[in-house]
């Protein structure tokens, strides 16, 4: 039907001669997906439906955000989350503050919709003494931008009473 699946295996092979520094695209194929590639694909579809190609809402899922390094991570060798922070920032902005919400006006034929899922590590420095507390990977650049936000366990703080539910 009208379903992609796009994995690393898949965004790498499509976009991996892309060198997202340069901003242009090179002869030496990457073996492995970046973060940028992401964001380059779903411009790509919401390109598609302004042409008439997709003529339907597009409801993009990416799930693990903060499972894939950033392109600067990638050819540094060394896997640095203040790179990945910064360029899901650069490179989503435009799609999370205006592609997206832009849809969704009236006047729009197709309402798009983008749906993540974070990945989260354990932040024992930042609790000064206190408990740990979960914090997202590749940084707040989606927190902050997000419409809606469901954070199921492990926030554990100040001021925050336990609540016991079934998910």
């Amino acid at each position: 039907g009208d379903f992609y699946y796009l994995d690393g295996k898949t965004l790498a092979e499509k976009y991996g001669k892309m060198d997202y520094q340069a901003g242009k695209e090179t002869t030496k194929q990457r073996k492995e997906a970046v973060l940028e590639d992401i964001a380059y694909c779903i411009n790509e579809f919401l390109d598609k439906q302004a042409d008439g190609e997709f003529p339907y809402p597009l409801c993009f899922i990416w799930d693990s955000i903060g499972s894939i390094q950033s392109y600067k991570s990638y050819t540094s060798k060394s896997g640095n989350n203040m790179f990945d922070a910064g360029a899901i920032s650069q490179a989503f902005n435009n799609i999370i503050n205006n592609r997206i919400p832009s849809s969704r006006k009236v006047s729009e034929p197709y309402t798009n919709t983008f749906f993540c899922v974070n990945k989260i590590w354990n932040d024992s420095m930042n609790s000064m003494g206190g408990v740990p507390s979960l914090e997202l990977k590749g940084g707040k650049s989606f927190y902050y931008a997000m419409r809606l936000l469901i954070h199921v366990g492990g926030a554990v703080k100040a001021a925050t009473k336990k609540l016991k539910a079934t998910l």
